[in-house]
Order: C-alpha cells, then sequence, then structure tokens
C-alpha cells in the first residue's frame, strides 16, 4: 500500500511518483479488491490491465470523466505543465498526464481515481498508476448489492474486461459452456484466482457475449426511426445541401456528410508520393443510436505553432446502423465515386477491425495497410493471459521494442524486411517455449499463435511497410491516436449526448465549415493562433 491517508494528488507529485523506479515491493502485481478506506496503490499495469482496475469487488462504478493535461520534463528534472488539455506531442519529453474519476453507484460519497501518464507513444511511463480509494467523510462499509436481473439476491461482482477478452477468444471456436470452461482453466481455475472478476460468471453470460457479438445491428423502434428520416431529408435538401454526400434511406439507413473541400483535399493529400499522409478510418458508436466512423488525416499544409506537428483534420464522415464488412464497402465505393483519385490512396490505418480492415482493403488494393500498435499489443496481451503466462512484459519488449532511456531496443516488428521478420520470430519459438508452462512437445502455443498473424504483420507492421507508408527513417510505430483525436472532437462537438441523425449532422456541418475550414482560411493570412503554414508551402499562401 503506498498511502493510508486521506489526501490530494497534486499533479506534478504524481508525476514525480509515477516516474521514478520503484523497488518491486512497493509495486502490486495483483489488483486489489474489496477496499474500502483511503487509501492509494502503486498498480504495475504489466501485470494488472488498466481496464481490470473498476472490477474491483466493491460494485458498480459511475464513471465521471478523464481529464487530461499535457506536460514536459525539463533538463533539471522539473515539470512544466504546456497545456491544460491534451496536446498533440512528438517530443520524448512531453507526456500526457491522466486522471480517471469514478464514484461508487451505491455509495457515492466513495470514490475511485487512477492517476497515470503517457508518453508520445501512447504507453504508459513506468507501467505504473496511482489508484486512489476516497471517502468524502468518514469511512464506512460499503454492502454489495445483487444485479438489477439478479433471482438469486446474490451481490453482484463485475468481471474483469481482460477476463471477458479470453472468454470472447474462446468465443470464436467453442460453445458458451465449453468456452467458460476452458477460459476458467486458462485462467487457473476458482480455486487460484483472487475474487469472482477474475473468472467468467458462467453459461448466461457467455450466451450474452454471443448475443452481442452477432447482434450487429442497432435496434430502433420502426416509427422513430421514419420520422427521423423524414427530417433528415428536409435537412439534406435545404440546410445540408451540398454536405449530405450520400442518403439511402431503405431498412439499413446510409449516410455520407463531407465537403467538396474535403474531398479535394482528401485526394490531393493522401495518393501523392511527392508529399503523403495516410488515411485514418476509425468508427465510434456512442453518439445516437447509430453507428460513425469518420475517416481523417493530416493537413500537411500547417503545422501546429506549439507542437510543429501537421494538424489532424476531419474528411468525410460515415453515419451507418450495421458494423458488416457489405456496409463499409458501400461508405468506400461512394467514396471513390466522389473522388476517383483516391483510387490511388497510398495508406490507411486502423485498429485491426476485421469487417473494416477487409472492406478497406478490398476497395483499395494498391494501398498499405497500417495496423495499430496499441490495439495489437492488448491482443498480445490478452493471448499470453489465456495461457496463463504470468509476466508479460519481455515478449513485448521482444515484439514491440523497448525504449531505454535513449537507448531503444529493437523489437520484431522492427525488422526491415520480411525476410529479417522471419528469421526473428523463428529465432524467438525456443525462448518462449521454455517460458511456458502450457508448452505442448516444447511447441509455444503463443509462437503458433504469431505464426498465424506473421503475413499480417509483415503487410501491416513491420518498419519497411512503415517506412513506406511516410512514417519516417527509422519510422514511428503506427497508433490510431489521430483517430480518437478526432473522435473526441466529435464527442466534444456534440456536448456528449446522444443525437438523431439530423442534429448530429447539422453539428458536424458547424464543425466542419465554421472550425476547421475557418482556422484554414486565418493560417492562409497568417492570423490563426493555431496554426502556420509548413515551410515548404508558405510560398502557397
Amino acid at each position: 500500500m503506498f498511502s493510508t491517508k486521506k489526501r490530494r494528488f497534486e499533479a506534478v507529485e504524481v508525476l514525480d511518483i509515477l516516474s521514478t523506479d520503484r523497488d518491486k515491493e512497493m509495486k502490486c502485481r495483483h489488483q486489489p479488491t474489496r477496499v474500502q478506506r483511503n487509501a492509494a496503490f502503486l498498480i504495475d499495469v504489466r501485470f494488472v490491465p488498466l481496464d481490470d482496475l473498476s472490477a474491483d469487488g466493491n460494485g458498480t462504478y459511475i464513471y465521471t470523466g478523464r481529464p487530461t493535461q499535457t506536460f514536459r520534463k525539463k533538463a533539471n528534472g522539473d515539470w512544466k505543465k504546456r497545456c491544460s488539455k491534451r496536446a498533440d506531442i512528438d517530443k520524448e519529453s512531453d507526456f500526457h498526464f491522466i486522471r480517471e474519476y469514478r464514484h461508487l453507484k451505491e455509495s457515492p460519497d466513495f470514490h475511485q481515481t487512477l492517476y497515470y501518464a503517457r508518453d508520445k507513444r501512447g504507453e504508459i511511463v513506468n507501467n505504473l498508476v496511482l489508484l486512489q480509494y476516497q471517502f468524502d467523510g468518514a469511512e464506512h462499509s460499503i454492502k454489495a448489492f445483487p444485479h438489477g436481473n439478479s433471482k438469486s439476491g446474490k451481490s453482484f461482482t463485475r468481471t474483469k474486461p481482460s477476463v471477458k477478452r479470453v472468454l470472447d477468444e474462446n468465443l470464436k471456436t467453442l460453445s458458451a459452456s465449453e468456452a467458460v470452461a476452458k477460459t476458467r482453466k486458462d485462467l487457473g481455475g476458482p480455486f487460484k484466482t483472487l475474487s469472482d472478476a477474475d473468472i467468467p460468471r458462467g453459461r448466461a453470460q457467455a450466451y450474452d457475449m454471443k448475443r452481442e457479438r452477432s447482434n450487429t445491428t442497432c435496434s430502433q423502434p420502426r416509427r422513430k426511426q421514419v420520422d427521423e428520416m423524414t427530417t433528415f431529408n428536409w435537412f439534406a435538401k435545404t440546410d445540408g445541401e451540398g454536405f449530405v454526400r450520400m442518403q439511402e434511406l431503405s431498412s439499413e439507413p446510409l449516410m455520407i456528410l463531407g465537403t467538396d473541400k474535403q474531398l479535394a483535399d482528401m485526394s490531393r493529400f493522401c495518393t501523392s508520393h511527392l508529399d503523403f499522409t495516410y488515411l485514418s478510418v476509425d468508427p465510434t458508436f456512442d453518439f445516437g443510436e447509430f453507428s460513425v466512423t469518420p475517416t481523417s488525416y493530416r493537413n500537411i499544409l500547417l503545422k501546429n505553432r506549439n507542437t510543429n506537428k501537421s494538424p489532424v483534420f476531419v474528411r468525410p464522415i460515415f453515419i451507418h446502423h450495421t458494423k458488416k464488412k457489405e456496409t463499409y464497402a458501400q461508405f468506400f465505393a461512394k467514396l471513390k465515386n466522389l473522388a476517383p483519385q483516391l483510387e490511388n490512396l497510398i495508406a490507411f490505418g486502423t485498429d485491426g477491425e476485421t469487417a473494416l480492415s477487409d472492406a478497406l482493403a478490398d476497395s483499395y488494393p494498391r494501398a498499405i495497410h497500417l495496423r495499430c500498435f496499441l490495439h495489437f499489443r492488448k491482443n498480445v496481451e490478452s493471448k499470453l493471459a489465456s495461457l496463463g503466462v504470468p509476466d508479460h512484459q519481455q515478449y513485448i519488449s521482444e515484439i514491440f521494442g523497448k525504449q531505454d532511456g535513449k537507448i531503444y531496443e529493437k523489437g520484431l516488428l522492427d525488422a526491415a524486411s520480411d525476410e529479417e521478420f522471419d528469421a526473428l520470430l523463428a529465432s524467438l519459438h525456443e525462448p518462449w517455449a521454455k517460458r511456458e508452462k502450457s508448452s505442448l512437445n516444447g511447441t509455444s502455443r503463443f509462437h503458433l499463435w504469431m505464426l498465424q498473424r506473421a503475413d499480417m504483420m509483415k503487410s501491416c507492421m513491420i518498419a519497411s511497410v512503415r517506412t513506406r507508408a511516410g512514417l519516417g527513417i527509422p519510422p514511428e510505430k503506427f497508433y490510431t491516436n489521430d483517430s480518437e483525436n478526432t473522435n473526441r472532437r466529435l464527442r466534444h462537438k456534440t456536448g456528449g449526448k446522444e443525437l438523431g441523425e439530423t442534429a448530429f449532422a447539422k453539428a458536424m456541418k458547424e464543425l466542419i465549415e465554421d472550425d476547421q475550414e475557418t482556422e484554414f482560411i486565418l493560417a492562409l493570412f497568417n492570423g490563426s493562433e493555431q496554426y502556420e503554414f509548413r515551410e515548404p508551402f508558405k510560398h502557397t499562401r
């Protein structure tokens, strides 16, 4: 336990705590459970996944916010706040400092707060999270209540997300009962786990997960859908003229939002080998009773005055109601129809979602597909957990590389060719088999899993691919930060509220025309506080 006092942690103090090397005795390798006192813990997220921390046996937490600030560590070791919100970072000395706030649903005076920092690659600094529990007033016991649908009256314990990921992986090939049994066995069984959160609850949970997997359609009362589509149709013919580029109002409504300038810029910046940027595509699903897939890229004419990086601009937006490959394919086919030059798209980046990635690959067969390192790392860690491997860090370093101060140790994905990748992967079989308790006749199960994904890594992730996709020499790792930044901007514009399609389209029109295009015009006349033209393009103003 790091602290037992009731206190407030200041940002600079926490950054010093997180960035200082700590003895392993001070770091928790197991998640604290049923904590009901004022206390703080240092959590090693190599062993306890970040998203598991809210599944601590106390019941249901209400998420209340995640403010992010941007800090720089100066040469003398002091911290300087660069920005009170999330800003682009591209230096090793810059960090995002994040607080996650929650309070207990059944006892709102009891709070859980997470403090952590991420570097420019999105990695958690020192793999440490400061986890704090605190009461508003005096400490008191907390009763865990049953789930709202419970018939047994047993207190509700939320299953850890990492456990659900293992169960979800097993459900791909096994029945619900078999997947539950295998997941429990993979994770040590009920007698080796620390709490009910560490194993699946039972077959009912697996059936629910299977149902969610197959139910890809957003449910909508038919009358409400018809009324909303009538309103949207009127918007498209009046205020949305020239902005609504596709409007399929059939059993599955599909809409595309975008301006002529967006389409022209996307063709200009994503198809020329002289100076280009990749197209980032990432669905988000919390704007209303529909799904949204925005596209984005970095406007390479401009640079941010603070970070010197080209800013992320929102491009055409797709509104849809299913997440099938066929649905995404209609979006990209329409985009090519609206902007034929996109046939020559050079590179696109995704988080690896199969339906989206397959539709993009079919629509742009000559383009390079970049796969997000962070999402693939989560897949790797989930697989290692399912195999009962306790310490993931050495595997992570061997695959993704390791930054040790100013020295970078290359990993498997830093291979400069397919041949080098194959040789490196083959060399890892023996050490992985020795580490795995579940190896089969000297064969590493994890190595077999990696072999099944070797083609994907060689075509989407290794260094030579990233260099061809414009990420530099040596190339940067690809993360979906640009898409996540876009999704945050969309949420901010909608005020975090669920909207109908028409209200959402109006908000997006304001975001694109009033916010982004206005800033571009201001930069054109050197009047923007945020942006200025990059040196090679200043003559074009």
